[in-house]
């Protein structure tokens, strides 16, 4: 049996759809930038940590404050109770995107992608890839989402 503590690892790809899996999260501070990079539009960054670290966790938890839907903001409500509990001001920023009615998509790529242009437009919709990053913007825009974030998760594994 597995004790309550136990937390298993995390697949961004198949545990997205289902937000309660990410309530137990427990954010500290080198984790914060995880998800303030993804929740940010414009933001970049790499996370280069060991396996267990809580990278897809975070970036989990950035994804689902992008996406906004009524069950995300339910999943989240305790998570941002503890990040308030590790950096009060980013804790009301989430939780004022969470408040809101924005709502925004997250393109989840993982391990060896061919054509990352062509995965992310597919993952957007669309039939073929855009001839210029003004293409995406359109699909943004006509779709209705504030922001699009893109998460490579296990971008070293095929290495």
């Amino acid at each position: 049996m597995i004790g309550a503590d136990f937390f298993r690892s995390l697949s961004l790809i198949e545990d997205l759809e289902h937000p309660e899996r990410f309530s137990h999260y427990r954010p500290t501070r080198r984790a914060l930038p995880i998800i303030t990079a993804i929740v940010e539009p414009g933001a970049t960054t790499m996370v280069i940590a060991p396996y267990g670290s809580g990278k897809s966790l975070a970036a989990g938890v950035g994804a689902l404050l992008v996406f906004n839907s009524d069950d995300d903001r339910r999943a989240l409500a305790p998570v941002l109770d503890r990040v308030d509990q590790v950096e009060a001001a980013l804790g009301s920023a989430l939780r004022s995107r969470s408040a809101g009615s924005l709502q925004g998509h997250v393109v989840v790529l993982s391990g060896m992608v061919e054509d990352p242009i062509a995965a992310i437009a597919e993952a957007l919709g669309m039939k073929q890839p855009p001839k210029s990053v003004e293409g995406f913007g359109k699909k943004m825009r006509d779709a209705g989402w504030d922001h699009v974030a893109i998460v490579w998760d296990e971008f070293g594994r095929h290495l």
